[in-house]
């Protein structure tokens, strides 16, 4: 699913397969990465073209946080096919 900033709202669709439908802590963080990663994309969008300083320093602070978030969380490992 390709998400666009022009969006008004960004959904994130998880498709669960019968691995994710338990309560495993590494499908947790792999859907808690891929969030945060898309609203680091959002908001880096956002700031491309908002010219209101005051949404720009809201965006800019969004963005921080996002970005401190995905640093504490772990890194999800990839399944192996």
């Amino acid at each position: 699913m390709l998400l666009r900033p022009s969006d008004p709202a960004v959904v994130i669709s998880l498709y669960c397969d019968s691995n994710r439908m338990s309560n495993r802590m590494p499908g947790r963080e792999l859907a808690m990465h891929r969030i945060i990663q898309a609203n680091i994309d959002r908001f880096r969008e956002l700031l491309k073209t908002e010219p209101d300083e005051m949404k720009r320093a809201m965006e800019t602070r969004l963005l921080a946080e996002e970005e401190a978030k995905l640093k504490k969380l772990p890194r999800p490992e990839k399944k192996k096919a």
